[in-house]
């Protein structure tokens, strides 16, 4: 029989650890999330509306609209998983 395992919490990921540092208002870290991830947001929204320019409009307003909201984003799923749901709600 093997013991149980410590209590040991896990490293935080670079992205959430970027995310948490948004949350305090540095916008460098919300920045770096942006050019992760707004090619992935775009290509989604392009794929949805079959136009640039409205996938562009929504990327945008999906950005905009996350920054305010990183307060509520609890980091059980990643950082670009919530952009997309936003984007594709939108």
């Amino acid at each position: 029989m093997t013991a149980i395992q410590p209590n040991v919490s896990e490293p935080v990921s670079d992205e959430l650890a970027l995310v948490q540092a948004a949350k305090g208002g540095d916008v460098s870290s919300f920045e770096e999330l942006v050019r992760r991830y707004d090619r992935n947001v775009f290509r989604i929204a392009q794929h949805i509306t079959q136009n640039r320019q409205a996938a562009e409009d929504v990327v945008q307003d999906t950005l905009l609209n996350a920054y305010p909201t990183l307060t509520h984003f609890p980091g059980q799923c990643k950082f670009v998983t919530a952009l997309v749901s936003a984007a594709v709600t939108h």
